[in-house]
Order: C-alpha cells, then structure tokens, then sequence
C-alpha cells in the first residue's frame, strides 16, 4: 500500500489535545509530518516578533490583501507582482531554517483551525492541495483582535472567500454541523459551502479499568475545568457546579459528593470551603490519575458557556452520564434523555451573535460579565437532572453505556473518523 503524506499544522504539545489524538491514531496509510515538538527548545526573538505580527490588526488589514492577491486569477493563471512581494515578505519572516523545514515531502497540507492567509505565497509557489478542519467561522479569520466585528466586514469576508475557493483548497472540515452552519450563514458563498463536510471528533476508548479501585457508597458527581489556566472557572461553569451540589447536597444529603477539578477564585473557595463532600483538586494531574478519577465517578456535570471540544468525548468514553447546557452543538454530542441531559440556558445571556456564531470565550473580554450572572431556573435544572440520575442507577448505567456505544463504535469512534478523513485526504490529494 502507498503511503499517503500528509503535514498536519500543529506543534506536538502545544495544539489542541484533539490533534493529539489524530497523531497517536491516525488512519491507516496515512503518515502525519509536523512541526515539532514544544518542548524542542526556546522560541526565537525573531519568530516571537512574527507570531505577534500574524496576530496584529492593523499589520493584518493591510497584509492580509496582498496575501490574498497572490492567489492566480483562474484555474491556469499565473501568480503577478503581489506574488512576488509577499513571497519576498514571508521568506524574510521565515528565514532559511524555516524554509528547510517546510521542503519536507508530502502530499497534502492538513490545517488545524484556520485558512492560513499568510500562507498562500507557498501554497502557489509548490502548487499545494491542502484541507482545513475548524471549530466555527471565526477560526477561518483568526482569533486575534476584536474577532466578533472583524468577521462582519465585507472586505474581511472577500479575502476569506477567495482563498477558500481557490483551487488549492480542497476541503473545509467542521467539526459540527453548527460550525458548518456558522459559515454558511456568514460567508454565504456557494461555492464554500461545497467544499464542506462536517468531520467529528473522535476519541480512543477507555483504557482498562484498575482492579483496585475503591467502592463508594456515595454518588459521585465530576467536574473538569481547568487546573492549568486561571482564566478558566466562570466559562467551565464552575459557579452553576458549586451552586449546583449546594442545593443537591441539601436535598440528598450524604448520598452523593462533588470531584471538583478547576481552579477556584479565592473568594469562593472561602465560601464553599465547609461544603460537606466537596473535593476540590487544583493540581495538574498525570493522566493515569485523570484516567482513575473518571473510572471512579458516576455522573460528569459541565455547565459551561461554550460547546467543549474532547470533554463529552472523555466522560462518554469512561460511561458517565453528562448533564450540560443545551448550547449552540453541545446537542450534536449529547442526546438528552438518551446519554445525558441538557438543560435550556439562561435567557439572560446573548450566547450568540448573527448566523448562530457562538459568542462565549474564556474567562476574559466583554462575555464575562454575563457568565457571572446567576439564572435560578437554570440552576434548579441542573439540581433536577443530577438528582434524577443520582436517584436511579440503572438511568446512570443506560445513559453511560449508550455514549460509550458512540466512542467505542459510534460517530464518535476513531474507526468511523478515520474511514472518513482517510477518504478526504485521498479525494483532495487526487484532484
């Protein structure tokens, strides 16, 4: 069989842990060529300038047209002087160690959330075939700056467009049919649209269950924020689980107890430090220990803001049950009633912004004031789902093995996303 090579543009301990599971799995013929890993050595002063450029508004306004120019007129036009002036540019920006790098052979170029502007003058120069996988519209334009008004703009849209419908691009994979949706509704090029096939994340299954795990008498309830980033406690949702078991606990009492993964204000920590069965974890874990704090839980409770990318994936994988927010794809994973429960978000939050492009972020800029906003209603939902689940056993059991179905041999497994991206990869690499 020959080998299909393909450049995946992550840097292996830094991207998204999604990709991680694409480079450890990865389908069968395929071979993924990266950048690298993290932890290879200190970054150039050179290539912090760049990354603080690529991420610049202003330089980006003007750059970002004459990268777009680049691109031929028709499908056997050649590239004119803007070729030639940002080929120039980006091989200054790159220098020669860079350029060494980017000659390795391969046969299609994989983008990891984003249309790579800055990119085209190599795209042109090696007549490259290349797919995108993306969260939503907004990858497409980039995070930087005021993304929330930038992808409005008719001008940014033009520069978006002609590149996603030049012939190098070949296929735009979201990961949901909101992502998908998202640009449809914004971008509203037809011709984009044909190039989209919505691709879902997939997980490994569980590993083995330890033989020496501990029962418990007590139900146990499992939140995973973020222990690694400070900023990531009101968009997880962590005031809705603290409030949340609050009330459960007064209702169920000793029956049940909250595994309290995230990092906590201080001001909160004070407040729900004497909460009777809460366990609060605030260090980095090795995965083995994450790995044996799932098998040992009942019920995953994530009331975040977002729609979170593995999260579902890994309590679904180990069996748990999920209560969530009914949010933008969050439905697209979790099937109320069939492998957990969503409850309606609040109606006091604007969770959107036009064309259903989701308007949460992490714990910074102009969403947080309404993430710290308290919703009763949706607070006493939640209680209600937990207490449904923590009440019945088998609801547990037949909700926990109905997503673990999905990862193990579902739409959600690693076969079903590797048939699929295997096709992609050899559809693009032949046209």
């Amino acid at each position: 069989m020959t080998e299909l090579r393909v450049r995946l543009g992550v840097i292996e301990g830094k991207d998204h842990s999604l990709y991680e599971e694409l480079l450890s799995s990865p389908p069968e013929g395929i071979v993924y060529l990266t950048s690298g890993n993290a932890s290879s050595g200190p970054v150039s002063l050179r290539n912090r300038l760049v990354w603080r450029m690529r991420r610049n508004c202003a330089v980006r306004s003007l750059a970002d047209q004459f990268f777009v120019r680049s691109l031929p007129h028709a499908e056997s036009g050649r590239p004119g002087l803007s070729y030639r002036i940002v080929k120039g540019i980006r091989g200054a920006a790159i220098g020669s160690r860079g350029r060494d790098k980017e000659a390795l052979p391969f046969d299609l170029l994989h983008s990891a959330g984003s249309s790579m502007l800055e990119n085209i003058p190599w795209i042109v120069e090696k007549d490259l075939k290349w797919v995108a996988d993306f969260e939503f519209v907004a990858s497409l334009f980039g995070y930087y700056g005021n993304w929330r008004k930038r992808i409005y703009r008719p001008r940014n849209q033009r520069i978006v467009v002609k590149q996603l419908t030049s012939r190098y691009c070949k296929r735009l994979m979201p990961w949901t049919e909101a992502a998908k949706s998202t640009v449809e509704n914004v971008l509203k090029d037809k011709d984009v649209n044909a190039k989209m096939e919505v691709l879902r994340l997939a997980m490994r299954p569980a590993p083995p269950k330890p033989n020496d795990l501990e029962k418990h008498d007590r139900v146990r309830i499992l939140f995973m924020g973020s222990s690694n980033f400070r900023g990531e406690f009101w968009s997880k949702g962590g005031f809705e689980v603290l409030e949340s078991y609050r009330i459960l606990r007064e209702k169920l009492g000793d029956s049940v107890e909250l595994m309290f993964r995230c990092w906590m204000p201080d001001e909160l920590r004070d407040r729900y430090a004497s909460l009777p069965g809460l366990h609060t974890i605030c260090d980095v874990l090795p995965r083995d220990e994450l790995n044996r704090l799932f098998w040992e839980s009942d019920v995953f409770l994530w009331p975040g803001h977002p729609t979170p990318g593995l999260a579902f994936l890994e309590a679904m994988r180990f069996g748990l049950p999920i209560v969530s927010k009914d949010i933008w794809a969050n439905k697209e994973t979790v099937e109320d009633g069939k492998t957990g429960f969503l409850v309606k978000p609040s109606e006091k939050i604007p969770y959107y912004l036009p064309g259903f492009v989701p308007n949460a972020s992490m714990d910074e800029g102009p969403f947080l004031p309404y993430m710290k906003l308290r919703d009763d209603r949706v607070i006493a939902d939640i209680v209600d789902r937990l207490a449904r689940l923590v009440e019945s056993e088998s609801l547990r059991k037949r909700m926990g093995e109905a997503g673990k179905k999905e990862v193990e041999e579902g739409k959600f497994s690693i076969h079903t996303r590797n048939a699929q991206l295997k096709r992609i990869y050899e559809e693009a690499s032949r046209r």
